[in-house]
């Protein structure tokens, strides 16, 4: 088995050789039917471990940690990145919108989104200006996010909305990497509504996980409080057999 393994290892070394000479060579091996399956069941399983670290992957999409030489370099290594998935658990985006039901569909929302996209083009321009002045890059930073909620509040007159609508685009949408401009311009609108939400929610006593409370007094989440009845109705199920039994 182990031999099969790093001959299958051998095998995708030379055919992504081959592929990073294509370019040069204008030649690509033409792979075996039965050696493409036995290779292509190396792709359906998750990553390794390091790709956490390395390319950002979701800790619930790469295998756990092992016993191979990488796995025990992280153990003994320690980073000084934070990942927030390993301190909180996975970040739900949806906490930080009062208004669920925004989709990029009508044309004022678009207007936001097509609005921000045009300011965010601006950004450099405008901040080496302002940085030229002797005023300082923080200086200009400052006046850049003034600037953008300004503008943004044209589009639409209450900032909650347009905050709605921006967290959605940014994360849902584009899922894009930089929101600074989003949190610094409507960061205090944004924090009053992950507030207001967290109001709503409640710590689940089994898993620990926060939810949003929809009824009141209700100590597990969904998913706990149906594991919680199965094991429930289980234990119904087995004392009435045995009852059953020694009525017989």
């Amino acid at each position: 088995m182990k031999q099969e393994v790093l001959g299958d290892i051998k095998i995708l070394c030379a055919i992504n050789n081959a592929e990073f000479d294509y370019s040069k060579t204008l030649w690509r091996p033409e792979v075996p039917k039965e050696i493409a399956a036995r290779i292509n069941k190396y792709q359906r399983g998750k990553l390794p471990h390091v790709f956490h670290y390395a390319k950002d992957k979701k800790i619930k999409n790469v295998l756990p940690l092992g016993n191979h030489t990488l796995d025990r370099l992280i153990k003994v290594i320690p980073t000084t990145k934070i990942h927030f998935a390993d301190l909180f658990g996975e970040f739900d985006w949806k906490m930080l919108m009062s208004n669920h039901n925004i989709t990029l569909d009508s044309k004022k929302n678009k207007a936001i989104v097509e609005k921000y996209n045009q300011l965010n083009k601006q950004k450099k321009g405008i901040m080496k200006e302002e940085a030229d002045e002797n005023k300082g890059r923080k200086s200009a930073e400052r006046y850049f996010f003034k600037y953008v909620k300004r503008e943004m509040l044209k589009t639409h007159s209450n900032p909650k909305y347009i905050a709605n609508v921006l967290v959605y685009y940014l994360y849902k949408v584009k899922n894009s990497e930089s929101k600074d401009s989003l949190w610094n311009s409507f960061g205090k609108e944004i924090i009053d509504i992950l507030k207001c939400n967290m109001e709503k929610t409640k710590v689940c006593e089994d898993c620990q996980k926060r939810r949003i409370e929809r009824k009141q007094g209700k100590k597990f989440c969904d998913v706990c409080a149906t594991k919680r009845e199965k094991e429930r109705l289980k234990k119904i199920s087995f004392a009435r057999k045995k009852n059953i039994k020694k009525a017989l």
